[in-house]
């Protein structure tokens, strides 16, 4: 077997949640918060400018989701903090970058640890310290300690400890823990002031309704805003824009009510989304931090918020038409074919935001051979199971929308750079692909999405309608994928 593996790097999504759970304040207003309240908050000592807070707050949130390096966070905001601070200091902006990487990236961990079948499976954590001239007396004391995960000594020792510490957790399972033997009598020392706590609910999902109406606000506007993330996706060009709708739809989400989500996806395809997350939780980011959920329904939890964003946040548009003939199809075949055809277009209807340019003579044809479409004309197999339908409406969408098309090909294009092609009939033998229908494969969640066609269409849209509608647990691989679709059907 041939093993293909991607360097791309992918967001850490646990760790990125932390994160954009703090608010950024200035320092004095960091100072007159509470203990607990500091927790909820971001602040960059000795910056008494908010917006250059938000600015330090964003070069790190986007180090997390693009995995940016500490000389470019330096040359992104080293020379506005120089004059801030009154002269530079590379080994403060150091310590500003690797204590919150750190902490975020402890916090994911965390999340992952905490996981129920991650402690059915694996229940004692190992101190586990990087052992070098750099190590703290701290870290190379508690190294190597071995406890069970709910054991109070951990309360007040989950790394990071204090500033640059680069130590972690490792997970054992009980065999494990008892070859490696059981700490009986663990250091007793103490970290840093504000290092070591378990990371816990009021960390992951603040109640915005106990914020201070300054702090609610600016999470909101922070969080909901495209705007705020087009400088994460800059390596994806003209495809931005619509990732960062996707983004932001996500964060609308997650915060809504689930009452309310339910009660709008109630009569939708993607009502069945939503049963599994129900429950005591107010919100969707409720389910995110609850250790009694498992990851699946995490990873559920945010593909219904994405999709609940959107829906709200669209103008919704007259329904789509397109001419057919049912009286072309087999009489053992029309009704069910039919009744395709029609929850199709109630689909798109839902989806398409009146933006999107919808062209006035769509036609359909039954055939009983392959399904395709040539921009205009759709020859649909009535045998055919499934959202094919939908699939190819999103081709001819793109076809005729020119900004859809442009991103398709940018996402596309940067999503495959540097890969090789495969022959799709060498993945699928007895699918019945030509000898000269290739793709691209990039981690995408069929090697069909990667599809190669001369400048006509992707199957970007197409596939991530389809797999949106039939199966959207797909994208819990691939969320920038599902952020792309919706902001390409909000045609931004």
């Amino acid at each position: 077997m041939t093993w293909r593996v991607s360097a791309k790097p992918r967001a850490y999504q646990e760790a990125l949640e932390w994160f954009r759970a703090k608010v950024p304040m200035t320092d004095a207003q960091y100072q007159a918060l509470s203990a607990s309240r500091r927790r909820k908050a971001f602040t960059v000592a000795g910056v008494a400018q908010l917006d250059l807070v938000h600015e330090v707050w964003t070069a790190i949130d986007a180090a997390l989701e693009k995995g940016t390096t500490l000389d470019e966070f330096k040359r992104s905001i080293g020379d506005k903090l120089a004059r801030e601070w009154g002269g530079k200091n590379g080994s403060r902006v150091e310590t500003i970058f690797r204590t919150n990487m750190q902490s975020a990236y402890g916090a994911g961990r965390y999340a992952q640890m905490t996981d129920p079948d991650v402690l059915e499976t694996r229940p004692y954590w190992m101190y586990d310290s990087i052992l070098d001239g750099r190590t703290s007396g701290l870290c190379k004391n508690l190294n190597g300690t071995i406890k069970r995960h709910n054991d109070p000594w951990w309360d007040k020792r989950i790394p990071p400890l204090h500033h640059r510490c680069r130590s972690g957790i490792r997970t054992l399972t009980e065999e494990q823990a008892q070859a490696r033997g059981i700490t009986s009598n663990p250091p007793d020392l103490e970290p840093s002031e504000g290092f070591g706590y378990r990371p816990n609910l009021i960390e992951w999902t603040p109640k915005l309704s106990k914020y201070a109406e300054p702090l609610r606000l600016a999470h909101l506007g922070k969080m909901t805003n495209p705007n705020t993330y087009l400088g994460y996706y800059g390596d994806y060009g003209d495809a931005a824009v619509s990732l960062a709708w996707g983004k932001a739809m996500l964060e609308v989400g997650l915060d809504t009510p689930i009452d309310e989500i339910r009660e709008a996806l109630g009569f939708t395809p993607f009502a069945g989304l939503l049963r599994p997350l129900t429950g005591r939780h107010e919100t969707l980011r409720d389910v995110l931090v609850d250790p009694n959920k498992s990851l699946l329904n995490k990873h559920r939890a945010r593909v219904v918020a994405a999709l609940h964003g959107h829906l709200k946040n669209i103008e919704s548009r007259s329904a789509v038409q397109i001419d057919h003939n049912p009286n072309s199809i087999p009489i053992e075949y029309r009704s069910a074919a039919t009744r395709r055809f029609d929850t199709a277009l109630l689909n798109i209807s839902l989806l398409l935001d009146k933006r999107v340019t919808v062209p006035a003579d769509m036609e359909l044809i039954w055939t009983d051979e392959r399904s395709r479409t040539n921009g205009k004309v759709i020859s649909m197999n009535y045998k055919a199971i499934g959202h094919g339908i939908e699939h190819e409406i999103m081709h001819i969408l793109e076809a005729h929308n020119s900004n859809m098309k442009n991103q398709a090909f940018a996402f596309f294009s940067a999503r495959t750079a540097n890969e090789s092609s495969v022959r799709l009939r060498d993945l699928y033998p007895d699918a019945g692909f030509t000898e000269d229908e290739l793709a691209l494969l990039d981690g995408f969640f069929a090697p069909y999405v990667g599809k190669i066609y001369d400048d006509e269409y992707t199957e970007i849209n197409s596939m991530g309608v389809q797999f949106l509608l039939e199966d959207a647990i797909v994208f819990q691989q691939d969320l920038d994928h599902l952020f792309f679709i919706l902001g390409q059907l909000a045609g931004r």
